[in-house]
């Protein structure tokens, strides 16, 4: 008995064994990806040529730059200076007084405007404030937000 077994390889998706010159699995019909050839014939995916500077790497030189920086002048070494700046102490007060004032006059400026926008009909805030006097916090807020503003920009940087 002379039997030849032909070669096989599995189905990855049934894992039935199929020929392997077969394309498609007969058991289940899924394409099946052609196995690469023979060694002495080389692979498929591979391309037959080989590229040219993988023959002589050593021979070839890097290209020149296009633009070459000029050589004139030398570089100039600036050394850095230690002069030490006088740090201006700023008091307390100084930053608190406009801050203080921006803060509080955002706040009369915007209860203000609350007062203005929803007090009801008989001049009433829902809290019971008395909208009759919204003109006097706006013009407060608006005095204390400029104060504060303007002694703001008024502070040294650092």
């Amino acid at each position: 008995m002379n039997t030849k077994t032909a070669k096989t390889k599995l189905c990855w998706s049934c894992e039935g064994r199929v020929a392997t010159d077969v394309e498609n699995c007969p058991f289940c019909g899924v394409y099946l990806s052609p196995q690469p050839l023979q060694p002495g014939k080389g692979d498929p995916i591979v391309p037959p040529y080989t590229a040219e500077r993988d023959k002589h790497p050593k021979d070839k030189k890097a290209p020149t730059p296009p633009y070459q920086p000029k050589e004139k002048d030398p570089p100039v070494q600036t050394q850095p200076e230690d002069k030490k700046i006088p740090l201006k102490s700023i008091s307390t007060k100084e930053v608190l007084t406009p801050l203080l004032s921006l803060l509080s006059g955002a706040v009369f400026l915007l209860f203000g405007l609350l007062l203005l926008l929803f007090s009801d009909q008989s001049g009433y805030f829902t809290l019971k404030w008395s909208s009759e006097f919204w003109p006097g916090y706006i013009i407060l807020s608006a005095a204390l937000l400029f104060y504060g503003w303007r002694t703001l920009n008024q502070l040294p940087e650092d």
